[in-house]
């Protein structure tokens, strides 16, 4: 990130300073004022390199102009020299021994068993131990990435610690559905038309028929992803009574239908099976569209609703299909987090490093790296939320990625935990926080603690992976033929085509596989059932 120029320094340094006493009232929750736990021992920094094998990710660390990095980097005694890259660089960094002092990669990713397993990396265990003794990983992530020796090496981000649940905190989703509120008031269509499949169709034939023009583009019924709806209409029912996985669901395939109708009655683009995530979003973000799942394209729409006040999003649905007995659950997103970040057991900066990572552990950290730094750009109000300070809401209403590059917000997310920042949310101001806030609250409602079920990802380079992507590949084209059929009989004649076809492919060695690390998880998780209705079971 390009840093800003800050004339007065000293100033930055002094509101670091009185943060701690011109603070509103904290949380409970927030375990360690950040601002007040600073590991630095040393006035000169010490320079830590680290390779973050994400390629899009391109950071420079700046703790003169940026907020954020100056308080990081006043409180730990480091500054980060980062590079950034794919995973095969980080692969060939491996074969020729030749890694940084911390490493961050995903958690799926083959380089980090093959790095756990090289003898390359520091047991955290072991550096907490000898180092920072009070530095309290949470032990449902140790015991999630506990390697087959014992240790546990990496600190995982986004991770949703099951000890450290409290009442009222939910599970977030991007599963969900979203239809433009100026247009439903417009055309006369009820939230609840969305809580079946017909009150669906008729409520899209009305924008349809409508003919509706915004910004110069007729507005488009709906762009509906086939995961979304199949998990509205009971996908998220990922085991049978017996505990095993589900080997095909049965709303799979009635999702694949219903989309079919929709596109077969003019409702659903031919381009819906073809366009990528950020494609749809735009066609959104350009008001160029009625209703849509997806929840992380609502993230692209602030534009937007700025200029539009009107133009902003009602979470409608889940729709109810013909699949689904009992009440709706749906899957959330990971978590067991994103990236575990690591550190080369050869470092010389290894203390220093293991004191960052309690540092940056610390639950108020995460609304520093979400907010930027407390103090300068937010605090607490009375009711424990997080309010930004005037001026700088000012600058993040008129220009957020100005203010971002300013104050860092956003930009460092290694050790974020979502928790709590889903406590503290700022009460929402703009027709698109509202929208963030309603939709979030309203679709993490359904969503349940999976956390078994990430087992069933396949780890890269490994012969069941091979076998999933070619799986993925066929089936992905499959589905997009059967959305683009000309009748519901021509559907499931490519529908049973696909299970024959995916069979020839080895879907059933993949299920059996799978199978047994959703039954491994389990048990070491300690429970014998994770959906919902069968917890009296356990």
């Amino acid at each position: 990130m390009k840093g800003f120029k800050w004339s007065m320094a000293c100033l930055l340094v002094f509101s670091l300073m009185l943060a701690g006493c011109q603070s509103g009232s904290a949380p409970a929750q927030n375990e360690a004022n950040s601002d007040n736990t600073s590991t630095n021992t040393s006035n000169k920094p010490t320079e830590v390199e680290w390779f973050i094998a994400v390629e899009s990710y391109s950071k420079k660390w700046d703790a003169v102009n940026n907020a954020l990095d100056k308080m990081i980097t006043d409180n730990t005694g480091l500054t980060f020299k980062i590079t950034t890259g794919n995973e095969e660089k980080l692969s060939a960094m491996i074969a020729a021994n030749q890694i940084p002092d911390m490493i961050t990669a995903g958690h799926s990713a083959p380089q980090r068993k093959m790095l756990e397993n090289s003898g390359m990396l520091a047991p955290l265990d072991e550096l907490i131990k000898e180092f920072a003794p009070t530095y309290e990983v949470p032990q449902s992530m140790q015991d999630w990435y506990r390697n087959d020796d014992g240790h546990f090496y990496g600190y995982a981000n986004f991770f949703y610690p099951a000890e450290k649940m409290q009442e009222g905190d939910a599970f977030s989703t991007h599963t969900a559905m979203y239809a433009r509120t100026d247009l439903m008031d417009q055309l006369g269509i009820k939230k609840e038309d969305f809580d079946t499949k017909e009150g669906t169709i008729a409520a899209l034939k009305k924008v349809k028929e409508a003919n509706i023009e915004y910004n110069g583009f007729k507005v488009i019924p709906a762009y509906f992803d086939t995961s979304n709806i199949a998990q509205f209409f009971g996908a998220g029912k990922v085991e049978d009574e017996e505990g095993n996985l589900i080997k095909r669901s049965e709303a799979d395939l009635e999702a694949i239908k219903f989309l079919n109708e929709l596109y077969r009655e003019g409702l659903l683009p031919e381009d819906n099976v073809t366009l990528n995530e950020n494609e749809i979003g735009e066609k959104v973000a350009a008001g160029a569209v009625f209703a849509y799942t997806n929840g992380r394209i609502l993230e692209m729409t602030r534009a937007l609703s700025d200029a539009d006040p009107n133009a902003s999003f009602t979470p409608i649905g889940p729709i109810k299909g013909d699949s689904m007995s009992g009440d709706v659950h749906l899957l959330p997103n990971s978590l067991s987090g994103w990236t575990l970040t690591s550190i080369n057991k050869n470092s010389k900066h290894k203390e220093k490093i293991i004191k960052f990572f309690e540092y940056m552990s610390a639950d108020e950290m995460s609304l520093n790296v979400k907010y930027g730094p407390k103090g300068i750009t937010w605090d607490y109000d009375d009711n424990g939320k997080v309010k930004y300070l005037p001026e700088v809401r000012k600058e993040v209403d008129t220009d957020f990625a100005k203010a971002q590059i300013k104050y860092g917000m956003d930009t460092f997310g290694w050790f974020t935990t979502w928790l709590p920042i889903a406590r503290t949310m700022p009460d929402p101001i703009t027709p698109h926080e509202k929208a963030k806030v309603e939709g979030s609250a309203y679709f993490d409602q359904y969503s349940y603690n999976a956390l078994a079920h990430e087992a069933t990802r396949i780890q890269g380079g490994t012969p069941e992976s091979a076998i999933q992507v070619k799986i993925n590949d066929f089936t992905s084209k499959m589905v997009a033929e059967m959305i683009l059929a000309k009748s519901e009989a021509e559907v499931d004649q490519l529908y049973a085509k696909m299970i024959q076809d995916q069979e020839k492919l080895g879907y059933e060695d993949l299920y059996n596989y799978k199978n047994q690390k959703f039954t491994q998880a389990k048990e070491r998780l300690g429970v014998k059932f994770i959906w919902p209705e069968y917890a009296d079971k356990n």
